[in-house]
């Protein structure tokens, strides 16, 4: 078939019709690799990779979520900074968490540790009585 030969209406419609489907199932496609894009960005900080680490992830190559970067309106000269004064802060967030954390878990053992002492020297207090006291203990004949 040459270029030249004309070709009937009811081809051409299926053609056009084939192009049509084809192209809105890429436009599907994009659209959906574009939110998944939105998603992963808001998972991961910026830094060094990002871009090869999205690629990996979405199984597309760096040029493509560079396309997509640009469509979505990414500066990425912009973000840097942002991202890293963010990723500071969650870091800032979470060093306080676990010092919250430490300090609780120091008073715990602490408080732990005051009352196996206070154990420790009553089972010491009551294995120094003779069992004529000990009875009377039991009995509540005896103490304060």
């Amino acid at each position: 078939m040459s270029w030249s030969t004309p070709t009937d209406p009811d081809n051409a419609a299926r053609r056009a019709g084939g192009r049509r489907r084809y192209h809105k199932q890429r436009q599907t496609a994009r659209a959906a690799r574009r939110f998944d894009l939105v998603l992963l960005l808001a998972r991961y900080p910026f830094g060094y990779g990002l871009q090869a680490l999205l690629a990996r992830e979405l199984g597309v190559s760096e040029a493509t979520i560079s396309r997509d970067m640009a469509a979505l309106g990414h500066n990425w000269t912009q973000e840097a900074p942002r991202q890293r004064e963010r990723q500071q802060q969650r870091d800032q967030r979470l060093g306080r968490r676990v010092a919250q954390w430490e300090a609780e878990e120091a008073a715990t053992a602490r408080q732990e540790a005051r009352q196996q002492a206070e154990h420790e020297r009553t089972i010491e207090a009551l294995a120094s009585l003779d069992s004529d006291a000990l009875l009377a203990i039991h009995d509540g004949a005896w103490g304060p």
